[in-house]
């Protein structure tokens, strides 16, 4: 009599807590990269630079003025301006690292790289890092948790019974022992980390967007600081590539000297 009640209260708690909540859709299982060494910034250069190359290699540069050859009209692409790369938080580790990587990228492939904006195709970057949850799945486990429970659950349930009868419910025991020796090598033995970083790079102009690319990478929880912002630093709003026209003067401030 006692079993059946304990089995009736565990199924009706068990139809109580989901009520009206909505099971949560699974998705198919995808692969994220990992960053770990510097090594992986540079990588990353590598891949920011082919992508932003291949894209302005297909857009007609917006300022044609001055392009012709022998009368006829030339149509340049805005691969062919040199590309001045926006600094980001020069106190952040890896904005300071790939900012170097992205102008060595550059050189290598034969790309003039500007000092200026003005009248070069404006690169932005940006990074944001993203903790999901600050507490680790680590803390909210602790080995043995669910054999401690099973076998409360059965003792008290068959407490006035022999055990020797029931050798299920020892089963019952031993499959919860085999999912905590599961859960202690994914929390204990694995790791899986809580942060993320979403780098991201941009060119546009007055009209809009001409190239955007995105990427997103674990991090390790402990190296999540080397791609934060500096506190007190303002996002920046992205610098916009202007026309080729000449470049505006520099005021000069006139000094008067008083002689004795």
């Amino acid at each position: 009599m006692l079993k059946r009640s304990v089995s009736a209260l565990a199924i009706m708690a068990a139809l109580a807590a989901c009520t009206n909540q909505p099971l949560v859709q699974p998705r198919e299982i995808v692969m994220q990269e990992r960053l770990q060494t510097a090594y992986h910034w540079q990588v990353i250069a590598e891949r920011t630079t082919d992508k932003l190359l291949a894209k302005l290699a297909t857009v007609e540069d917006f300022d044609q003025s001055g392009h012709s050859v022998a009368g006829a009209s030339s149509r340049k692409m805005m691969a062919e301006r040199p590309i001045y790369l926006r600094p980001l938080d020069p106190n952040m580790p890896f904005a300071r690292a790939f900012h170097d990587l992205m102008i060595r990228e550059l050189m290598l492939r034969d790309k003039r790289v500007a000092s200026s904006p003005h009248g070069a195709t404006v690169v932005n970057y940006n990074v944001q890092s993203i903790l999901h949850n600050q507490i680790s799945p680590r803390d909210k486990y602790h080995p043995g948790d669910l054999t401690y429970v099973t076998g409360i659950v059965a003792g008290a349930a068959f407490i006035n019974e022999q055990w020797s009868t029931h050798h299920a419910y020892l089963g019952y025991i031993g499959i919860a022992a085999l999912a905590d020796l599961y859960l202690i090598g994914r929390y204990w033995l694995t790791d899986a980390p809580n942060g993320e970083v979403v780098i991201t790079a941009e060119v546009a102009n007055e009209q809009g967007p001409i190239f955007r690319s995105a990427d997103i990478f674990y991090v390790n929880d402990t190296d999540l600081g080397q791609y934060a912002h500096t506190f007190g630093v303002r996002p920046m709003t992205p610098m916009l590539t202007g026309a080729k026209g000449p470049a505006p003067e520099t005021p000069m401030r006139t000094v008067r000297l008083n002689a004795r």
